[in-house]
């Protein structure tokens, strides 16, 4: 009976835009009652009934995810399917593996270890046939569910797709591109460029045509990827186009409309600057500032906090209407993240800016709070050296700002 109801709910599917929500609910009420029927199912059926779940819940927000009854009930029956599968993972062709990849990623579920490591290992095995459109799905799933598993499984999956998408890199829109390389960096893995080349170099060539939103996340991602840098910064010259992640930055700065970027946008060029080191024109850099206070008030607090960190890393002193929103957020207890406070900590300690009285009062009752946090992280980058270790009032508690907490005396905003 359950495989004839599961042909017939993925027939229906396939021929209507909407799928039957009375067929779903007998069918995963089916599963879940008698999961021992599902043996023997087929994959294509098991991927098939698992892409139509997700598509059920893909518009939920996250509170709704928790709160959200009905899903709970069908996560329930997810996770028969999950089991039913995890033994024929090695047989999933392209389709169903990147299919599964974006169901388990919209649906957020990590649980099943056994069928992530399944998945990650056949990953490089298909990889050269996957369709381009679903080169930036699979490294989306890759990135956000994988965490906490093999380091190298993870990485020879994401080295296997970056190499398809080098072969078929002529076929990449500029967002997709952007998409790739902000993945590769989400994955928070020491990647080498050396596969990318090709993807790179056809980036850098069209680089011209990257909006500017695909051309700050470039940027960014190429930042935190650690393949851009300036030698200068080691006493030593590094040649122009030393390899095609440098060509690319160095194309996509030339070429950047900072005049149009939004908030996120600036904060992300802003901080891809302190990053590398690489400098911008005297008057892109102005430019950059300019876009950077007249945005400040749409960007997030860790957004302007990354923007004004790498603002003042390159030099850039003219943002006191952003370092005044900083405070305001402070004063407001508007800081929920602790690099943010260390990025501004770190400001402050840098350049002749200061906090107002009140906001000072909350920025260190916030370091207080967040010395735990600050403890288990690596710290503020002050340059590229973290701080030393210091305590907060003398406390036991200790966090390592060290130096940043040895602010200016005058105060230079505009609060009293």
């Amino acid at each position: 009976m359950l495989p004839d109801l599961l042909r017939r709910f993925l027939q229906m599917a396939k021929n209507k835009p909407a799928v039957d929500n009375t067929l779903v609910r007998r069918v995963l009420a089916q599963i879940q009652t008698h999961p021992s029927d599902f043996v023997g199912v087929g994959r294509s059926v098991i991927v098939g009934v698992m892409m139509r779940m997700a598509q059920l819940h893909q518009k939920l927000k996250s509170r709704q995810f928790r709160e959200d009854d009905r899903l709970q009930k069908d996560m329930k029956t997810f996770e028969v399917l999950e089991i039913a599968l995890v033994h024929q993972v090695s047989s999933l062709d392209k389709r169903q593996l990147t299919g599964v990849l974006w169901a388990l990623n919209t649906l957020r579920r990590q649980e099943n270890r056994e069928l992530l490591i399944g998945l990650l290992k056949r990953l490089p095995e298909v990889a050269r046939e996957i369709e381009t459109y679903r080169l930036s799905m699979a490294l989306v799933a890759i990135a956000k569910l994988t965490r906490g598993l093999s380091s190298r499984d993870r990485i020879e999956a994401a080295q296997a797709v970056i190499a398809r998408a080098g072969e078929v890199a002529v076929d990449l829109k500029p967002h997709r591109i952007a998409t790739i390389l902000t993945e590769l960096a989400v994955l928070n893995e020491p990647l080498s460029s050396t596969p990318s080349q090709p993807l790179l170099q056809h980036a850098a060539t069209v680089a011209v045509t990257f909006e500017p939103r695909a051309a700050a996340t470039t940027l960014r991602a190429l930042a935190k990827l650690g393949w851009v840098h300036s030698g200068a910064n080691e006493g030593k010259g590094v040649s122009r186009g030393v390899d095609a992640a440098q060509t690319l930055y160095e194309n996509l700065i030339e070429n950047l409309q900072v005049s149009v970027l939004n908030g996120a946008e600036a904060s992300a060029v802003a901080w891809a600057s302190g990053k590398t080191r690489v400098r911008m024109t005297p008057a892109m850099s102005a430019e950059l500032a300019k876009r950077a206070v007249e945005t400040c008030e749409e960007m997030s607090a860790r957004e302007a906090s990354s923007a004004l960190w790498g603002l003042t890393v390159v030099g850039i002193r003219s943002h006191t209407a952003l370092f005044n929103r900083m405070s305001r957020d402070i004063r407001m207890g508007g800081f929920t993240n602790v690099q943010a406070l260390s990025n501004f900590l770190w400001v402050c300690a840098s350049s002749s800016l200061c906090p107002c009285r009140h906001a000072s009062q909350s920025l260190f009752a916030e370091t207080y709070l967040r010395a735990g946090d600050a403890r288990a992280s690596r710290g503020p980058r002050c340059g590229s050296d973290p701080c030393s270790a210091g305590t907060i009032g003398g406390d036991e508690k200790t966090a390592r700002f060290g130096g940043c907490l040895e602010l200016p005396m005058v105060c230079k905003c505009s609060e009293p």
